[in-house]
């Protein structure tokens, strides 16, 4: 069984208190380009999640769900009980598995699967219900894959088991209770009360399938990139059921209330999603030609930016844009961040970081604040973190707030989730392992 360690204020039995500020940014400066390191700290404490890769939902009521989904480690610990002799003989033939190979696999998976409740202070491990729900790909054909039910309170969540390496696409938004799996086939809304899952894209487009060859004997692209809006009404995706150049995409909009099903943006072949800029806004064009479209009016907008060498559009998020760019031959890249206006396309610069960065930006739930993955070192990549208060553009680089983890075993950063907007899971790497923490706030 999973070892997690909750740190209490307690003197008498507090095991580590860690002191870390992510909000006390400094006054902003427009000649910096990079984050301070001095800046007040706030008390924290951090919760040990393991070597697994973890994630977390907030539910319709506010409650949030911390899933724990199993390691590596504990992969292996499989392999070893599911193929006792091995995988292949000297010959390099099979072994036979173990009998009721599937059953013994999803067993272990599921008691090496937890799930937790937290309350902004504590975390407390909770129950899980699985299930299975019926998909259906170009390469499995149809196939079942098992998934989790967890409840608190009056909060019902799902996910998949194995989340992170499951063999379909699974996106959420759990404060509307909206959970989709999606495979290159076909798009499943799952319900996380009654525990069904129903198809939600149609089979067909003028007589063509999935599996219909187009003119240069290639399989088409029916479902790719899903994005769903800020507050669960919709869902995007990429398709070329629609188009007749092979290298061109359309973007297809499903109203998640009423069922609709339909083309948002022509074929073009950079219609590549990067994400939702509002609950009816979406910006398509990562690379070039990058454009805004509201989706409940077909309103294009072409947005336009400064002349900058590999140039690349990172995120979007609550009318902000996130667009990054680097030198031929440099290790360090500008990410440049701004607010969008919806009516006009026009941007109101707010801040740029610069160095070694992991340009998929993580914005808190209110999309207040901004984390960035930060390295001053390409040798050692992305160790840091940079925070962004996208109220003013101050900024200030995390490590400079665990300086009394590290000193208690604590590695390198190498990636934070937001949970809500006052806490977050860090992943930690010190030597070969890596862990995940809940940074908790106290104040």
């Amino acid at each position: 069984m999973k070892k997690i360690l909750v740190l209490f204020l307690s003197a008498a039995i507090l095991t580590t208190l860690v002191v870390v500020s992510a909000y006390a940014f400094e006054p902003p400066d427009v000649t910096k380009d990079t984050p301070s390191l001095n800046s007040p700290e706030i008390n924290m404490s951090s919760v040990n999640l393991g070597e697994a890769s973890s994630n977390s939902l907030v539910g319709r009521n506010g409650s949030v769900l911390l899933v724990d989904s199993i390691s590596d480690s504990e992969y292996s610990e499989m392999m070893g009980i599911l193929y006792p002799n091995g995988l292949i003989d000297v010959q390099g033939l099979d072994i036979p598995w173990i009998d009721n190979l599937e059953e013994a696999r999803e067993k272990f998976i599921f008691e090496h699967t937890k799930a937790y409740s937290f309350d902004g202070q504590t975390v407390t491990e909770i129950a899980l219900a699985p299930f299975t729900i019926e998909l259906s790909s170009l390469s499995n054909e149809t196939y079942t894959w098992q998934f989790y039910q967890a409840q608190i309170g009056d909060d019902h969540f799902v996910f998949p088991s194995e989340w992170g390496k499951q063999p379909c696409g699974f996106e959420a938004v759990s404060k509307a209770d909206i959970y989709l799996a999606y495979t290159d086939i076909g798009i499943w809304n799952i319900n996380p009360i009654t525990l069904t899952a129903d198809k939600i894209t149609a089979d067909t487009y003028t007589n063509t399938t999935a599996e219909t060859k187009n003119s240069f004997d290639k399989e088409l692209f029916w479902i790719d990139s899903l994005r769903i809006s800020p507050n669960g009404t919709y869902a995007v995706y990429r398709t070329s059921r629609d188009c007749t150049d092979s290298s061109g995409t359309s973007v297809w909009v499903i109203n998640l209330q009423s069922g609709e099903e339909r083309q948002v943006i022509e074929p073009s072949r950079t219609n590549d999603i990067v994400g939702f800029l509002s609950e009816t806004h979406i910006v398509v064009g990562a690379f070039s030609e990058t454009k805004m479209t509201d989706i409940s009016t077909g309103e294009e907008l072409l947005l336009t930016f400064p002349e900058l060498p590999n140039f690349s559009v990172c995120g979007v998020n609550n009318g902000t844009i996130v667009y990054s760019s680097y030198a031929e031959g440099s290790s360090d890249t500008t990410a440049f961040i701004a607010d969008i206006d919806l009516k006009t396309g026009g941007q109101a610069p707010i801040a740029s970081v610069k160095g070694y960065l992991e340009c998929n930006p993580q914005f808190s739930s209110s999309g207040e604040i901004l984390a960035i993955g930060y390295g001053s070192d390409p040798m050692l990549g992305v160790d840091d973190a940079v925070l962004v208060s996208l109220a003013d553009g101050s900024q200030k680089r995390l490590s400079s707030s665990l300086s009394m983890l590290k000193r208690n075993g604590f590695g390198r950063i190498r990636g934070v989730q937001w949970v809500g907007d006052n806490n977050f899971i860090i992943t930690s790497q010190s030597g070969s392992e890596m862990h995940d923490y809940l940074i908790v706030s106290q104040g």
